[in-house]
């Protein structure tokens, strides 16, 4: 049902309904309400007065697209959205109830719709129709005409840009003088963290896009300044601390090459796999010379333009990202993540090396009709967690302290440099590092500096690194106490410590427990697990920007 009912919808929003529409005079049914604006985000909020039976709809903003780009819409209604799109100055988005329930009604917030200015100054924004659909596939459109006028700051620079002869490569270039100028400008983040972006334009035909930034602006390593260089083949962040400073010490250009890559170009196998998936290669140059880039503690954030078919629409969680290392193995990055609002993927890595965009659905033949199921071929898809072998997974096995922390890390893309580790952590083992991560960053932190690694994790254990994590990744931000979890009738069993990071875990949707009990003295299974990563997962990279 759902299936048909997104084919239905999909038809609907970009060829036309069956029937055709009737037209309403009602202005003052939808409207446009500015929720933010004068910094670098603008969010509008498309509602709805009065409603009566919405299914479905489709809704048309237009804006200015020299002064704005999308930056994504969320709905305000439970169900599933069609991937907005942009036709000129239009925006277009879409959504639909799923299955025989009814359509809302009263006062409704249709969808959040933001914005990131591409420079500083006012611009409208106008709700030019909205198209309803009833539970009954009868469709009305309203035209509101609905504008406003939002404040916002921030530029996107646009640097000179120069055509290989062949018109297969571009150069755009920016000076130091360029650089002081936007960093001046740039408003910091909640985070102290000033972001300046440049945008690449196409030539004809051309497929590598090199950006020459002068050395300098990473010759202090320092983490509060981001440049974020823009192409059509993809778009890269670049923190302040990409480079060591020996490693440009006496040079004066660093250059960021982002280069769409031949599919037909890689083995048999991958290629079969991948198929007219996109691929791109990351490299760079150090005053003109190769420079094999590689630091453990710098993430660098890449985003890669991908338009999936019909059925990767629905199922968009299982679009993965690949990286393809020297010997044309394929390795999946965990990270990748696919934003359906904005047709891209993004993932986070430190190496420039080829990655690929595919579509990957991973099943185990003990996972089927299994409360986890969803989560686990979620999970295993992306690469994050593996079975013991194609067809099984181990759902009711027990999972080791090592194994899930290991695992934690890995899915949310955090790195550092590792200098020391547990006692009882042998440096040859596979979780040796991801376990100094967590030690050097101060996520587990143990009294007697043993981490017991092959010892059977407890649900509380789990409970209190998952927090950990969760509150290291966005600052420390949330908080809780035993308040929180009245709902429960086992809490007396949590050690007195544990019970703050598992409220925090129970208000963010982390952790819902069964039957009134969260069991904090069993052991954590593989199933809830993956269920535990799978929530966290969509926790931490939603909030990607």
């Amino acid at each position: 049902m759902k299936r048909l009912t997104c084919t239905v919808l999909f038809i609907f929003f970009f060829f036309s309904f069956v029937c055709f529409p009737s037209y309403a005079n009602e202005p003052n049914q939808f409207t446009l309400v500015v929720s933010e604006q004068g910094g670098q985000e603008i969010r509008i909020i498309v509602s709805g007065k009065g409603v009566t039976d919405l299914y479905a709809y489709e809704a048309v903003i237009s804006f200015d697209k020299e002064a704005l780009e999308l930056s994504g819409v969320t709905s305000g209604i439970k169900g599933f959205s069609v991937s907005p799109k942009i036709k000129g100055n239009k925006l277009i988005i879409g959504f639909t109830k799923v299955g025989n329930v009814p359509g809302e009604k009263g006062n409704i917030t249709l969808s959040t719709v933001t914005f990131r200015s591409r420079k500083t100054g006012t611009s409208k924004v106008k709700l030019e129709s909205v198209t309803v659909v009833d539970s009954k596939l009868t469709s009305k459109t309203y035209l509101p005409g609905n504008e406003v006028s939002v404040s916002h700051k921030g530029n996107i620079y646009r640097p000179e840009i120069y055509l290989s002869s062949d018109g297969s490569a571009v150069t755009a270039s920016l000076t130091e003088q360029n650089l002081e100028k936007m960093f001046s400008e740039a408003e910091p983040d909640e985070n102290g963290i000033k972001t300046v972006e440049v945008e690449i334009t196409e030539g004809n035909g051309s497929n590598t896009f090199i950006q020459n930034i002068p050395a300098s602006l990473f010759a202090d390593e320092t983490v509060n300044k981001r440049l974020v260089i823009r192409t059509p083949a993809g778009k890269v962040c670049i923190p302040g601390n990409i480079m060591k400073k020996e490693w440009i010490e006496g040079a004066e250009q660093l250059s960021v090459i982002i280069r769409k890559v031949d599919a037909s170009m890689l083995d048999d196998p991958i290629k079969e796999q991948i198929g007219d998936k996109p691929v791109i290669k990351l490299g760079m140059l150090v005053d003109g010379n190769e420079f094999q880039w590689s630091k453990t503690d710098a993430v660098v954030q890449v985003t890669i333009p991908y338009y999936p078919s019909e059925n990767e629409a629905v199922n968009h969680e299982h679009i993965v990202v690949w990286y393809v290392d020297g010997d044309q193995n394929v390795i999946p990055v965990p990270t990748g993540r696919y934003n359906p609002d904005l047709n891209e993927i993004t993932f986070v890595t430190n190496h420039f090396s080829i990655y690929a965009v595919n579509y990957v659905e991973k099943t185990f033949d003990d996972i089927q009709n299994h409360w986890s199921q969803k989560y686990v071929e979620v999970m295993a898809s992306k690469g994050v967690i593996k079975g013991y072998s194609d067809k099984v997974f181990g759902v009711q096995d027990n999972i080791t302290r090592a194994d899930y922390l290991t695992l934690l890390i890995r899915a949310l893309g955090i790195t550092t440099e590792v200098d020391d580790n547990f006692t009882d952590v042998e440096e040859d083992k596979y979780y040796y590092e991801t376990l100094g991560i967590a030690k050097k960053l101060g996520i587990v932190n143990t009294k007697d500096n043993l981490f017991r690694p092959n010892e059977p994790i407890t649900r509380e254990d789990m409970m209190v690194f998952t927090a950990s994590v969760l509150n290291y990744s966005n600052g420390n931000i949330y908080h809780g106490s035993i308040d929180d979890l009245k709902q429960f009738t086992d809490t007396y069993l949590f050690s007195p410590e544990a019970v703050e990071s598992v409220a925090v875990l129970v208000k963010e949707g982390i952790i819902v427990g069964n039957r009134n009990e969260l069991f904090p003295k069993n052991n954590l299974t593989r199933a809830e697990a993956a269920t535990v990563l799978y929530r966290m997962y969509n926790k931490l990279w939603n909030n990607w920007k």
